[in-house]
């Protein structure tokens, strides 16, 4: 119904917000505070959600994570791209 896709899409909205390290991120390009085991933890779980909007048949939860999925991935190769930065730095 109408109303647990908007309660959805809110969710959806509340928690994409919590991403904001993104964008802090691609303003600074530091990430050593980050954990890339957590970030990937949240990707499996964000993949999980849309198998279950899948299911479920709800816009809400694919689009959301959608984005969601984007910006971890832009976070994890950022993390991945400054680790190997860093290690060169050392040499």
């Amino acid at each position: 119904s109408l109303y647990k896709e908007i309660i959805g899409f809110t969710a959806g909205l509340l928690t994409t917000t919590a991403f904001t390290q993104g964008i802090k991120i691609y303003k600074t390009n530091k990430t050593e505070d980050l954990s890339e085991k957590t970030f990937l933890i949240l990707l499996f779980g964000i993949i999980m959600w849309i198998i279950y909007g899948f299911l479920i048949k709800s816009k809400s939860l694919l689009i959301t994570n959608i984005v969601q999925i984007i910006i971890v991935m832009y976070i994890l190769y950022k993390i991945k791209i400054n680790k190997k930065s860093t290690f060169l730095k050392k040499f």
